[in-house]
């Protein structure tokens, strides 16, 4: 009997939905590839893997965006095309719009682990 009860809280647990993020409801992560800046229409194209394909992404910058390039404030303009981010976002009327950037930093280079 107690072998039942745990089985259903344990699966009860793991449906219970997670709280929304502190930058607001509905926001959502993608970790990508910088593939073109246009800081002046304060657009972003980020190229992504979906299954063994890849993507591009394009999404708004929002003005109150928080950019942040190896952990410094940053503007849109010092994003690079090759640069690893991840941004949050949320969407709009089918579109996305950017509330985070930062660069991820690069891992060690040469060597096995």
């Amino acid at each position: 009997m107690k072998k039942v009860v745990l089985v259903i809280v344990l699966a009860g647990a793991a449906q219970a939905p997670s709280s929304p993020s502190p930058a607001g409801a509905g926001a959502e992560d993608l970790t990508a590839s910088v593939y073109s800046v246009d800081a002046a229409g304060r657009h972003l194209e980020v190229l992504t893997g979906v299954g063994h394909a890849l993507r591009v992404v394009a999404m708004e910058v929002e003005p109150a965006c928080e950019i942040k390039v190896e952990a410094a404030p940053a503007l849109l303009r010092e994003l690079k095309p090759g640069q690893i981010v991840r941004i949050r976002y949320r969407k709009t009327d089918g579109n996305k719009a950017a509330q985070a950037i930062e660069t991820v930093p690069k891992k060690a280079e040469g060597g096995g682990q």
